[in-house]
């Protein structure tokens, strides 16, 4: 007798049995057992049953070729979420890789849907598993070429845009100033050595830098 009052049928009969309790909580199962001449002895027990923990996700955008790191939001019942096994498929369910920890990172090699699934487990080692969808944008490609002194003026530079799937551009001239133009013209007007960066974006928010 399983001792859950929830159901009429919560008995067996045979020597080890297994009994799935619908909801967390303290049981007293109760075992009785009969030999050839009919005698029986009775033990009972107090059994606890955990609760699970609801295991939830979100992820940073995903872009081709560029890290996406994922955060783990687990709820726990009561006991403290303490592991964390990732574990990422593509489209047609083939196993591309495996994550450990609460927040890993994965980089996808292409665009397209993606399922992640993650396995939490608390310290009673209760387990739960969610399976969510992540969809892989494009990255834009950053690249660029200068040309000096334009128009004879020295320290006059302009920069030309040579970037791939770029909507928005945000340019770091090294000397304190910068510009969100495509092809941008730039005077510097002291000598020196100067790191110019590029930064584009496209419009899934997806990101790539040069420097030079």
């Amino acid at each position: 007798e399983f001792g859950d009052p929830q159901s009429v049928y919560d008995t067996a009969v045979n020597r080890n049995p297994s009994w799935i309790y619908p909801a967390p909580g303290s049981y007293d199962p109760r075992l009785i057992v009969t030999n050839q001449s009919g005698c029986r002895d009775t033990a009972t027990t107090t059994l606890t049953i955990h609760g699970l923990p609801a295991a939830g996700f979100n992820a940073s955008i995903a872009c081709v070729g560029h890290p996406t790191y994922f955060f783990d939001h687990s709820d726990p019942y009561l006991a403290p979420v303490n592991l964390w096994g990732w574990r990422v498929s593509d489209s047609l369910g083939r196993f591309l890789g495996s994550m450990q920890g609460a927040t890993p990172e994965f980089v996808f090699d292409s665009i397209g849907n993606y399922t992640v699934l993650l396995t939490a487990s608390d310290t009673n080692q209760c387990a739960d598993t969610l399976r969510a969808q992540v969809m892989v944008e494009p990255s834009p490609l950053s690249a660029f070429s200068y040309n000096e002194n334009v128009e004879q003026v020295q320290g006059q530079v302009q920069f030309n845009d040579g970037s791939i799937g770029a909507d928005e551009y945000h340019w770091d001239f090294g000397n304190g100033e910068i510009s969100p133009l495509a092809s941008p013209v730039m005077t510097f007007t002291e000598d020196g050595t100067y790191t110019i960066t590029l930064v584009t974006l496209n419009e899934e928010g997806c990101s790539d830098t040069t420097s030079m």
